[in-house]
């Protein structure tokens, strides 16, 4: 049977390990796993957390960090669906890891403080990019310097790679969607995970 691996980046200036942010997504997992559509019995999640970064730590590290989870391929089976969802400068990170030869059957940006243009390398199958037009931080991000880092997050990904596709969020802002009114948009990221996986295991 295939395992179902997620595994979760928050973004930067994070001091609660994605308590506020990314963590919300956990139990909500867990509640939709319940819809008899989905109940899939091998679900594992995990959190790849990181320490606290100001924006010139992020800067430097986020390169090193992308490294480190790359080594996750090594003990990644081939036969089971891995997941990696990013959110902010947690998917520029996935970015790079992807750079890294990390392997993964999906990649989610929630939000991507990721030039617009961007997609990951080719070890990555698919990518699911959360974004609305109200995200301003990531609109100030893409004026930084010699990064990765753009717009993404307020205008999607902007390309021609098919594995890249855009999801608008009906929330204001970069982090709204993980604001307990939301819970309903926050959901439908589940969902659409949910439904991939079930399409993989067709």
């Amino acid at each position: 049977m295939k395992r179902i691996n997620i595994y979760i980046v928050h973004g930067y200036n994070v001091s609660d390990g994605g308590k506020n942010t990314t963590d919300k997504l956990i139990p909500l997992f867990h509640e939709i796993n319940q819809d008899k559509r989905y109940n899939f019995k091998n679900l594992n999640i995990c959190e790849l957390d990181y320490n606290h970064f100001n924006l010139i730590q992020a800067k430097l590290a986020d390169k090193p960090i992308g490294k480190i989870m790359s080594e996750l391929s090594n003990s990644l089976s081939s036969g089971d669906i891995n997941i990696f969802i990013g959110h902010s400068n947690g998917c520029a990170i996935l970015h790079h890891a992807s750079l890294y030869g990390l392997n993964s059957d999906l990649f989610v940006y929630v939000n991507p403080a990721l030039d617009c243009k961007l997609s990951p390398n080719s070890t990555i199958k698919n990518v699911q990019v959360w974004h609305n037009k109200y995200d301003m931080a990531v609109t100030i991000a893409k004026y930084i310097p010699f990064t990765i880092w753009g717009d993404m997050g307020n205008v999607g990904y902007v390309g021609n790679d098919k594995r890249m596709m855009n999801n608008v969020e009906n929330v204001k802002g970069h982090s709204a969607i993980f604001k307990p009114e939301h819970k309903n948009e926050l959901s439908l990221i589940v969902s659409n995970i949910f439904e991939h996986i079930k399409n993989r295991l067709i």
